[in-house]
């Protein structure tokens, strides 16, 4: 509370001049000619604190800008997230797909590459038998020669050229099958190979944009820090809004005391009021020299009883208007607080 100067009535050149730190801390506010129209009228009345209750106004107004303002970052913070945990997941989505379109095309490479390996096996063997037919040894031949004479001469070549032509015949056919199907399958894995490679520049180029992605998160990150730090110096408004709530509690049983002993004086002498209770009591019962003191005191009490009556108002009313500003902002933080954790744990699902 403002008081007046000895010299006289409170005038806005003693403020300027005895507590000009106050004046610049008005000018710093967004609505200081707002604010200042309500001069003169306080100048009129002698009374400033119609100059305070518009500065109160002011800091409530640029309270509730604030926290809407915060309101806003943090729900265009949160909105980008989600925007940014669903491009994430679909990201994803989609690499673990192809990376099974992957695995099944090489589980088809290996099988073809097993029965590759199985026809590499059987040409040797082949070539053995016909190397050991061969090196069979001429004396069988004039053996069988003799025994059995031309008949079954002709009738053993008959038989072995017939044998020897399906084998040819046989052999050529894997042999032309075999050709066909690994012609195919070299070029199915060429052309696989040339996806892959397509395939390794697209995710290449996904790569960088997530860390872009990345970056844009930590910043958000250092975002929401700079926001819990605010919250944080709200709250400890709060807990000043509670200390001068204890205090006015204290004002206000203080207050009552002073009425009490008001009723007390009026019933005693009969007079309208406080004072004049105080001036019959100063005159017809108590001499002036054992009075000043009391009749000081009581003043001072009464003035003080006043002034605190005046403080009591102005801080219940700002501290009504705080807290209700602190559990608005408090309650919408930790909604989108609970709301950001579901979608942090949907992405890590």
């Amino acid at each position: 509370m403002l008081k007046k100067s000895s010299k006289g009535r409170l005038t806005w050149d003693y403020i300027r001049d005895r507590h000009s730190e106050v004046i610049e801390e008005f000018k710093t506010l967004r609505n200081w000619d707002e604010v200042k129209s309500a001069i003169p009228e306080s100048e009129t009345l002698g009374d400033y604190s119609l100059l305070a209750l518009e500065a109160i106004a002011a800091v409530i107004r640029e309270l509730r800008i604030e926290r809407s303002f915060l309101s806003e970052r943090i729900e265009n913070l949160n909105r980008k997230l989600e925007e940014l945990g669903t491009s994430h997941r679909e990201l994803s989505y989609s690499v673990d797909k192809r990376l099974k379109e992957l695995e099944a095309r090489i589980s088809e490479l290996e099988q073809r590459t097993l029965f590759l390996e199985g026809v590499e096996a059987i040409v040797p063997r082949m070539n053995e038998l016909e190397e050991k037919l061969d090196r069979l040894p001429a004396e069988l031949f004039k053996r069988v020669e003799e025994t059995y004479g031309k008949k079954a001469d002709e009738h053993l070549r008959k038989l072995v050229e017939e044998r020897v032509e399906e084998l040819r015949e046989e052999l050529k056919r894997e042999v032309l099958g075999v050709s066909v199907d690994l012609a195919k399958a070299l070029r199915e894995l060429q052309e696989h190979y040339e996806k892959l490679v397509e395939e390794n520049v697209r995710l290449r180029g996904l790569a960088k944009e997530n860390d872009k992605l990345r970056k844009k998160l930590v910043e958000r990150e250092r975002e929401l820090e700079e926001l819990k730090k605010r919250l944080a110096m709200f709250q400890e408004m709060a807990k000043r809004v509670d200390a001068l709530s204890e205090k006015i509690g204290k004002y206000e049983e203080r207050l009552k005391e002073i009425r009490a002993i008001e009723k007390e004086l009026v019933a005693l002498t009969g007079a309208k009021d406080a004072l004049s209770a105080i001036e019959v009591i100063k005159s017809d019962f108590i001499p002036k020299s054992k009075f000043e003191k009391t009749l000081n005191e009581i003043r001072s009490l009464l003035a003080e009883a006043e002034s605190l009556k005046e403080e009591n108002e102005r801080l219940r009313r700002e501290n009504e208007k705080l807290k209700e500003a602190l559990k608005t902002l408090l309650q919408e933080r930790l909604g989108e607080t609970s709301d950001s954790d579901t979608s942090v744990e949907n992405d890590e699902s």
